[in-house]
């Protein structure tokens, strides 16, 4: 009986989270949709990847039909134009009392930080999907692997999904837009900058080479680039919820700390304690993951997967027979 009055409790809590967050989200995507902003936003994330591609990255000289060059500058065009979408959600300064009036309202705090960072996604997504103009000139001027560009987009879109949940968490744990939009652009320069090449060799052979090697590889840049290639894989899924599901916790927490300003210690000590927990499952996701098989491979001709008459000649070997497989690491 406790256990069935139990499952229909967690059942109504969950309908009315998702009518919370439903709630919000309506709300929030029309004000984004109307704010003045937006528009110019857009056009700036626009703006900024055209100059990557087009004059800096010299596409026309590249001489490849592939997006390559648009996944190089996206991550870098996110770090400005991202946390500028996040940086008012949870803004209190004088005048703005829209935060104040969803908080009024008889819905969960997570449900407004779900809720706030839906709407922000979508408006994302239309923003990438601004750059298709870029693939049909690709496709105009050479043959492109199609499936490498779905997966291309299917990861630039995970990309800027999960960056803007650190830019919500960011500005989660600031009052006023200003400071959530220098903490939302810190946060994801960092998370971006361990990743290269000048860093990690710096860092090499001190105490912070191995946390900089898992943070980068834990972050959504090289998943992009995996993923841009055609493969779909359960790393890279696992690593960009995980990381997402621990940004969107911490502005949860934030949020929740407004509400209860006398319990300093707990406010305190929980985001420690989920942000601790958050990073593992972050470590345990991209470990667990890598070695899962693959999900799907897009790639023409189905690069990363073994041929079928590869895989008839292993069955067909002989019991103890030891099979080397090899592949070549460059283009060559």
């Amino acid at each position: 009986m406790k256990l069935a009055l139990g499952v229909a409790a967690a059942r109504g809590a969950a309908a009315r989270f998702r009518r919370g967050a439903l709630a919000v989200f309506r709300h929030e995507l029309r004000l984004i949709a109307h704010a003045p902003m937006t528009p110019l936003l857009i056009a700036g994330l626009l703006t900024a990847l055209t100059a990557g591609v087009f004059v800096i990255g010299e596409f026309y000289s590249s001489d490849q039909a592939s997006a390559d060059l648009l996944w190089t500058f996206l991550p870098w065009a996110a770090v400005v134009f991202v946390p500028a979408l996040a940086m008012r959600a949870y803004s209190e300064e004088n005048g703005d009392r829209s935060l104040n009036l969803v908080m009024a309202l008889p819905i969960a705090d997570g449900a407004v930080v779900a809720g706030k960072w839906a709407a922000g996604v979508v408006i994302l997504l239309v923003a990438l999907g601004g750059t298709l103009p870029f693939v049909a000139t690709i496709a105009y001027l050479g043959d492109p692997d199609w499936g490498a560009l779905t997966g291309g987009f299917i990861g630039a879109a995970l990309l800027l999904a999960t960056s803007l949940a650190l830019a919500h968490a960011a500005a989660a744990w600031t009052r006023d837009a200003a400071g959530g939009y220098l903490a939302g652009v810190v946060l994801l320069l960092a998370l971006l900058l361990t990743g290269t090449d000048g860093v990690q060799r710096f860092l090499a052979g001190t105490p912070l080479s191995g946390t900089a090697t898992w943070i980068a590889s834990a972050g959504p840049k090289p998943w992009l680039d995996r993923m841009s290639t055609g493969r779909i894989e359960a790393g890279a899924l696992s690593s960009f919820v995980a990381l997402t599901g621990v940004a969107l916790t911490l502005a949860w927490l934030a949020l929740s700390g407004r509400r209860r300003q006398g319990a300093i210690t707990r406010v305190r000590v929980r985001p420690i304690v989920v942000a601790a927990a958050g990073l593992a499952a972050v470590y345990a996701s991209s470990v667990i993951g890598t070695r899962l098989p693959l999900i799907a491979d897009l790639s023409a001709g189905r690069a990363f997967t073994l041929h079928a008459e590869t895989v008839a000649a292993a069955r067909g070997a002989a019991s103890g027979t030891r099979i080397d497989l090899y592949w070549s690491a460059d283009e060559a």
